[in-house]
């Protein structure tokens, strides 16, 4: 699963806004911070600033990522 998650970080950096929709990204409500889902685990990551510099908060599954 590690993998998938790296590809699509990769393409996610290449082309932030295109990316958004080939996989199944979405910001937070009230939050700077996206979710990346890739079946049952989430990813929580950040954007910063104009660059592509993709800050990893973490990876859990659907059940513990948000407490």
């Amino acid at each position: 699963m590690g993998l998938r998650f790296l590809k699509a970080f990769d393409e996610i950096s290449q082309d932030i806004r295109g990316s958004f929709f080939k996989h199944d990204v979405k910001k937070m409500q009230g939050q700077e911070i996206f979710r990346l889902r890739i079946g049952k685990l989430r990813a929580l990551f950040e954007i910063k600033n104009s660059e592509v510099i993709i800050l990893i908060i973490n990876i859990d599954s659907c059940n513990e990522i948000y407490k």
